[in-house]
């Protein structure tokens, strides 16, 4: 669905030849390439059968990442994609700003 939202009126062009729609469609890769990154290394801790930090670590991350994915896939509209989108990105320069 998150592909039909490129014809939408509201996905407006950048200066660089891109536009919002695909911009939320780069951040959803994004986030479930981190994701499965983080399971690429947690699948062979568990196998080890120990109790480590890493794992919570690594489970709390890869949740958080396909999370993301989620929450941007799961818009019904562009406009609502690109709300989603550039919330998350507020939401993260904001938490930056805040822990710095």
């Amino acid at each position: 669905m998150a592909f039909q939202f490129l014809e939408d009126p509201v996905n407006q062009s950048t200066p660089k030849d891109s536009s919002h729609v695909r911009h939320a469609h780069l951040a959803i890769a994004l986030h479930t390439f981190v994701a499965l990154d983080h399971m690429r290394v947690f699948v062979p801790l568990l196998k080890t059968r120990r109790h480590i930090m890493p794992l919570a670590t690594l489970t709390r991350g890869s949740v958080e990442a396909f999370g993301k994915a989620n929450y941007v896939l799961s818009a019904e509209s562009a406009r609502d994609l690109i709300r989603r989108h550039l919330g998350l990105k507020i939401h993260e320069l904001v938490s930056r700003v805040v822990n710095s």
